[in-house]
């Protein structure tokens, strides 16, 4: 948590990756409905894809899509909440805080040519950071560019910068996360020593 009063200094930010516009790229709901009507699929595959798309989720979500394997590890995310939120800058802090968890550690997959679809991989966030550089409102588009500098030892550490659509870098993201492959073998813990939990007789002091 920051206690900084905001004050004037010097100000300069990373530029926004050119992507295409949110409004041309499908939502997530948009692809899961199309997927529950593809009929190369499995049909329990595609009744499962229906159903998700049936449940309610409070982000918009709208991937930049890329095809191949081994990609970069490198994704960018349009997103921003369903439905209009009030002024208080502290909700919109608390929305993004939300948003910054989705999609960010999926940046460490990439280059590994799977996704959290993967039944084999186990995922989960160790520990995750927010800076706040400028003002911003999440209910409204939002682009998040996500990379990975190391994957190892069954973890991913992934950044992630959320821009305002006129280029502005608003929030920096920081997290470290288990991206554990369960058919790889997990490391027993280290023996320890009982410990003595009664104290030396005084004799022996």
């Amino acid at each position: 948590v920051s206690f900084h009063i905001p004050e004037k200094g010097l100000n300069h930010h990373t530029q926004m990756p050119e992507a295409p516009s949110a409004e041309s790229i499908r939502s997530l709901q948009e692809t899961l409905l199309a997927k529950a009507t593809d009929e190369r699929l499995d049909p329990k595959v595609r009744a499962d894809y229906e159903r998700k798309a049936s449940l309610p989720f409070p982000l918009d979500i709208r991937r930049v899509q890329r095809s191949g394997e081994n990609q970069p590890a490198r994704q960018g995310v349009w997103m921003r909440v369903e439905g209009k939120l009030s002024d208080d800058f502290m909700l919109h802090q608390c929305a993004i805080a939300y948003m910054s968890d989705w999609t960010l550690l999926e940046a460490s997959l990439l280059p590994h040519s799977t996704s959290p679809r993967n039944k084999d991989l186990q995922m989960a966030s160790i520990d995750h950071a927010l800076w706040f550089h400028d003002h911003f409102r999440a209910d409204e588009w939002l682009y998040y560019d996500s990379f990975s500098p190391r994957a190892s030892n069954a973890r991913g550490l992934t950044f992630g910068h959320f821009y305002r659509p006129d280029g502005t870098l608003v929030v920096s993201a920081a997290q470290e996360g288990l991206i554990r492959l369960r058919s790889m073998q997990i490391p027993k813990a280290l023996p320890t020593k009982k410990l003595k939990t009664d104290p030396e007789p005084i004799s022996k002091l």
